[in-house]
């Protein structure tokens, strides 16, 4: 108890939680452990410790996934909204108005376009996914409008649309991914000396 409570309190300015580390005892070495040595206790200890990391890495690649999925589900929302503002903007200008003016009206003005509500009604994202519109404000002020095309140009007749795949990726491919990674490495139960070892 000595040893732990000295350890902690050296090792407390450097971690920020309110619940101590846990600390694995054990030789961790391949040689033979002395006589009269806690062999048993050792060895629990290094089997917990190998478990311990195996699950931290099994979490780790689970948030992963879960990240990369958030970010398409940001990526989705950002498209539809770009690809809104410039049709909105092709059905509002004409020939006798000022086009720099109804493209600066509509942006300083998504709300009475409509824009943000027409992304979620037309399509599956949910309000708690959409930015400010004062976000669109600074980004159509460092980009040209001009700049992007319309979604239904990145469509064709073999390789379908990209915003399907990515739609796919979303709703399908990485859910499954998560699916066959979470039954192909199921967590280790240790009992004893026998121990059920991860799936390759």
């Amino acid at each position: 108890m000595r040893v732990y409570g000295a350890l902690f309190w050296s090792l407390a300015p450097l971690i920020n939680v309110t619940e101590p580390p846990r600390v694995y005892t054990g030789s961790y070495w391949s040689k033979p452990l002395k006589p009269n040595t806690n062999h048993d206790l050792f060895k629990e200890e290094e089997i917990s410790l190998l478990h311990d990391l195996y699950e931290t890495i099994r979490n780790r690649i689970i948030n992963k996934i879960a990240f990369i999925r958030h970010r398409a589900i940001l990526v989705r929302v950002h498209v539809l909204l770009v690809d809104k503002y410039l049709s909105t903007f092709n059905r509002h200008r004409s020939y006798f108005s000022d086009q720099t003016e109804t493209f600066r009206d509509i942006v300083n003005n998504a709300e009475k376009y409509h824009i943000f509500h027409s992304v979620i009604a037309q399509t599956n994202v949910s309000k708690y996914d959409l930015p400010s519109p004062d976000a669109y404000r600074d980004f159509f002020a460092i980009n040209d409008l001009h700049s992007f095309q319309p979604l239904s140009s990145h469509c064709s007749y073999f390789q379908g649309c990209k915003l399907e795949k990515l739609n796919k990726a979303i709703s399908q491919d990485l859910p499954a991914l998560l699916e066959q990674f979470k039954e192909s490495h199921m967590p280790n139960t240790c009992s004893g000396d026998t121990c059920n070892k991860p799936k390759p």
